[in-house]
């Protein structure tokens, strides 16, 4: 994992724990939103096998947070987390994502070099 990813999966469950708690009587979903993103850690400290999970995880904290857009009431830190969130949705869809096709590697066409008309 790269450094931005350490810090921010470090960073944003006891960010998302302290939201859940100031805001959580104006919105419950907060405590699931919680409680989702530690399910979302873990499975990205799996590695790649856990990509599939947290790629869908981010997906249902999205829907969860109506595409991580805060309420007009939100403080910074509650903005600060749904921005962490869509972020890391981002760099989860970008690692999980299949390589582009590659093509073959060819080596020179057989005639190349040849002078027109030469003969082998």
């Amino acid at each position: 994992m790269d450094e931005a990813l350490t810090t921010t999966l470090a960073t944003l469950g006891p960010l998302l724990a302290k939201v859940a708690e100031v805001h959580g009587r104006q919105d419950p979903r907060l405590a699931e939103v919680a409680a989702g993103f530690e399910a979302i850690r873990a499975a990205l400290e799996a590695g790649r096998p856990g990509l599939g999970a947290a790629a869908a995880g981010l997906d249902r904290l999205g829907a969860l947070t109506d595409g991580f857009s805060p309420p007009e009431h939100a403080c910074r830190s509650y903005r600060r987390a749904l921005s962490d969130l869509e972020w890391l949705r981002g760099q989860v869809a970008r690692a999980a994502a299949p390589p582009p096709p590659h093509a073959a590697p060819r080596g020179p066409h057989p005639a190349a070099g040849r002078r027109h008309g030469a003969k082998r």
